[in-house]
């Protein structure tokens, strides 16, 4: 059984805007290639024309330094963490309270209680 519901409003974008619809797939294929032609220009300037002033060039060279020394600083507090770590691990710890150890009153001796 087929359903047959009211329309109430009809929209139809080629009665709207006749033109536009007969060449909106023409205007969408010239959009991707223009912003594809964009994309590769900018790709070009990026790769082949970029060039540094000798202020930028030492700039990053000076953050990559700085930025290397601070990586060489948290390295070197995780290698001595960890040879801590080893150190404690290495001492034998004394067990004050051994919870598994049996009570002295709890201990059975193989008589049955008669």
């Amino acid at each position: 059984m087929k359903l047959a519901l009211p329309t109430i409003f009809k929209f139809s974008l080629q009665n709207v805007l006749p033109t536009l619809s007969k060449y909106f797939k023409w205007f969408f294929v010239i959009l991707f290639f223009m912003v594809f032609i964009a994309g590769i220009y900018d790709w070009y300037i990026n790769v082949y024309q970029g060039e540094w002033t000798d202020e930028q060039k030492q700039s990053y060279a000076a953050g990559a330094f700085s930025e290397t020394i601070l990586k060489e600083n948290l390295f070197q507090g995780a290698v001595s963490s960890v040879s801590r770590q080893a150190d404690l691990y290495k001492t034998d710890m004394k067990v004050a309270n051994d919870i598994f150890k049996p009570l002295p009153k709890s201990v059975t001796t193989g008589t049955s209680g008669q």
